[in-house]
């Protein structure tokens, strides 16, 4: 059928981990192909509070094959990490490799065939020998019971993920949890 596709691997998620599996297939005369169901790669470096830096030294933060730009700092901002991504992108030609906004329904390991049946969001299959799942661990938010206790609070209540920068809080009192 048309609405099937088939990879010796699919990946779930087009963020660093993802991109890198791919890269890494592709070394390796491997098909490969990534889902990711954002609109552009490169995972959490797209949704970053507006002050985050790389938490370690862009010598250790290296993607296969790819060289950080002249003149980036030791410990880079979003920004930088996320243009790094894209030149990563782009100097692999892993954008050809990658379908973004569509995000994977469901996967299951079918015997006979042998393979990996997935259903896509936008109605298609694909079929896959092995399957990596690189979804992160920064995506949804995870609320716990803690979250419910505050049914009853008329204030804003704000998930982690959420925040952007304190200047809609200054002068105000906040309660952090967790």
């Amino acid at each position: 059928s048309l609405n099937i596709t088939s990879h010796q691997v699919v990946v779930i998620g087009g963020g660093v981990a993802g991109l890198t599996a791919v890269k890494i297939c592709q070394d390796h005369g491997i098909d490969a192909h990534a889902f990711e169901r954002e609109s552009s790669l490169g995972g959490v470096w797209n949704h970053t509070y507006k002050n985050v830096r790389l938490q370690q030294h862009k010598d250790d933060f290296k993607l296969s094959g790819t060289e950080w730009p002249e003149g980036v700092k030791d410990f880079p901002d979003a920004k930088a990490v996320e243009a790094y991504v894209h030149k990563f992108v782009r100097e692999h030609n892993l954008g050809a490799k990658v379908t973004n906004g569509v995000s994977v329904d469901s996967c299951a390991y079918d015997k006979l065939m042998g393979k990996w049946a997935i259903k896509l969001s936008d109605g298609r299959e694909a079929r896959a020998e092995h399957l990596v799942v690189a979804t992160g661990a920064l995506g949804k938010p995870k609320k716990s019971e803690a979250a419910e206790k505050f049914k009853e609070f008329t204030g804003e209540v704000v998930h982690s993920s959420e925040y952007y920068d304190a200047a809609k809080y200054h002068g105000k009192d906040v309660l952090v949890v967790g």
